[in-house]
């Protein structure tokens, strides 16, 4: 029977031009026909499982019963995981408070270390601005003294000299007289 089946759809493929050869056109019959009866298993059990389902409108307590699952032993169990589940909650609370505290220490002890830094650093432009100002006083002072001893010596040459001027007799140099 699958056979038949198998050579009409080749030949249908063949006349519709879907398969260039015969060879070619059983091997896509086959696939075509194998990828149907997998679908149609599929189809079947969710067919049954449906059916299955509506037949049995039994409780979940019910089931639990056919099963031999003890109800009451199933709400401890519940509740104890719940228990166990907020411990566990309340411990990453716990954590992470503590990792905030400690980051929160550790961001107020850097910002005091800044600060220490920072003071620091003013009073060493302090002291270096009070060294600034003795060197300026200092430099001051020397060059009004260096001033004065400048202004010393041009006192001294803008004194007359109109007396004591001396006659350079040019005659000896240049021999005007003796000419031979």
């Amino acid at each position: 029977m699958t056979e038949d089946k198998i050579k009409k759809l080749a030949e249908t493929l063949l006349k519709s031009g879907l398969a260039t050869s015969y060879t070619l056109a059983i091997e896509k019959a086959k696939e075509m026909l194998d990828i149907q009866e997998k679908t149609k298993i599929k189809t079947d059990i969710e067919i049954e499982k449906k059916t299955d389902m509506e037949e049995e409108d039994k409780t979940v307590d019910e089931l639990m019963e056919e099963a031999g699952v003890d109800t009451e032993e199933n709400k401890k169990d519940e509740e104890k995981s719940e228990e166990i589940e907020e411990d566990t909650q309340e411990e990453l609370e716990g954590e992470e408070k503590e990792e905030r505290s400690e980051e929160e220490k550790e961001e107020m002890e850097e910002g005091i270390q800044e600060e220490l830094e920072e003071e620091e650093k003013e009073e060493r432009i302090k002291e270096v601005n009070e060294e600034e100002e003795g060197e300026e006083i200092i430099i001051k002072e020397q060059t009004e003294e260096m001033e004065e001893e400048e202004e010393k010596p041009k006192k001294e040459l803008k004194k007359p000299t109109y007396g004591e001027e001396k006659k350079i007799d040019l005659s000896d140099v240049f021999n005007y007289g003796k000419r031979q």
